[in-house]
């Protein structure tokens, strides 16, 4: 029975590689929309004007004359010309400006999007932003929008002593995995979160063009439809020899097993 050794290595070795393509194919195309975003306009960004609908959430418009700014990835809060969304600000602090330009930060090395104070964008908040833009979370009542923002900000650290349990939202968070570290974790646009499906998250900056407030900005959360990026580079060395001794150690059991169910002659 030799002769099946070698259709079980390659079977083995099929499915190893199988396995380890289905994971890196996991990665999302975060960078290639950041720099996309960011180079509109001769690398202006989008001007927006901004108007704070009440606790946080802002609508933002594309101004005319500027190519619009693409929120297919909404259900709420949009047109059909796809130059206005509504989004919500993740600093504690709102303020209220006419005209802006708006940026996308992030950080490609450590792989976060983050605000301009160097606050990182949390899992738990990029995934509640993800459901409502998207429709999956309605947020409708003035104390509905009261209770999402103060989510948002607690997910953020800029709110503290607030109880999880009280607050429609963050509960939802622990209802589906009652673990607050893990909602607390940075998020990556780039990674594939089952949470997130095949969308990017990201912090938007928004710089005010009045001239007399110099530097002001605020941040605001923007999401984007993604794509799974190119086919995984071929692996290691080392890597394919984990592979290759699996392979053999499965299939010397198999052969081992068969050895043993051999009638004895007597």
């Amino acid at each position: 029975m030799k002769h099946h050794q070698p259709f079980w290595i390659l079977s083995v070795a099929a499915l190893l590689f199988a396995a380890a393509g289905a994971s890196a194919f996991a990665d999302l195309n975060a960078n290639e929309i950041y720099t996309t975003f960011n180079a509109t306009n001769g690398g202006q960004g989008f001007r927006f004007t901004r108007s704070v609908t009440s606790n946080g959430f802002t609508a933002l418009t594309t101004q005319q004359g500027y190519s619009h700014v693409n929120v297919n990835a909404y259900l709420y809060g949009t047109t059909g010309g796809q130059d206005y969304f509504t989004t919500v600000c993740v600093e504690p602090d709102v303020m209220v400006a006419s005209l802006g330009l708006g940026l996308l930060n992030y950080d490609s090395i450590n792989g976060t999007s983050q605000t301009t104070l160097g606050q990182v964008l949390t899992l738990g908040a990029a995934f509640l932003y993800k459901q409502y833009a998207t429709g999956e979370l309605a947020v409708i009542s003035q104390t509905d929008m009261t209770a999402f923002y103060t989510a948002i900000q607690v997910l953020m650290g800029n709110m503290t002593g607030v109880n999880w349990s009280s607050n429609a939202y963050l509960a939802y968070l622990l209802n589906r995995l009652n673990d607050r570290d893990y909602w607390l974790e940075d998020y990556k646009p780039a990674q594939s979160y089952d949470e997130i499906g095949d969308y990017c998250v990201f912090v938007m900056s928004v710089t005010d063009l009045d001239p007399s407030r110099p530097g002001n900005s605020q941040d605001y959360l923007y999401l984007a439809r993604a794509n799974s990026t190119s086919p995984p580079p071929i692996p290691e060395p080392a890597t394919l020899l984990l592979w290759s001794l699996g392979s053999m150690g499965l299939v010397g059991f198999r052969v081992r097993q068969r050895r043993l169910k051999k009638p004895v002659l007597s």
